[in-house]
């Protein structure tokens, strides 16, 4: 269990994953009233971090359900715009061959072959 929340991955609508991190009460209550639930502020089980801590099963599932509702991006853009703090995106196979400067910043690597000269290759995680 957390000890903050919501701090986690939610999948979307579009089957993609995100990760949210709700660190605070002042960001909890801008945080409702972005997803257009703001009657979750005063919800006794959701009021203060400990709340939500101890009722992380119920707030997971209620969020769970409003972000079925619109795409990964769609909700990323809303957060960060909002000054809530989300993302970066979980990007799958699809989503990183779409972006080449992740490609290259974060997966790709190059190594010189002795037949092959440069060549790239996926990155060690670390």
């Amino acid at each position: 269990m957390s000890v903050v929340a919501p701090y986690q991955a939610f999948r979307a609508k579009d089957g993609k994953m995100f990760i949210l991190a709700v660190g605070n009460d002042r960001i909890w209550r801008r945080f409702c009233e972005v997803i257009g639930r703001p009657e979750l502020i005063d919800d006794p089980r959701f009021r203060t971090n400990p709340d939500r801590v101890r009722n992380q099963n119920e707030l997971e599932r209620i969020l769970q359900e409003v972000f079925l509702t619109r795409d990964r991006d769609y909700w990323v853009n809303l957060f960060l715009s909002n000054g809530i703090p989300a993302g970066p995106p979980v990007y799958d196979m699809a989503d990183i061959a779409r972006d080449p400067p992740y490609v290259n910043k974060y997966v790709l690597t190059e190594a010189n072959h002795p037949e092959l000269g440069t060549v790239k290759l996926v990155r060690n995680p670390h």
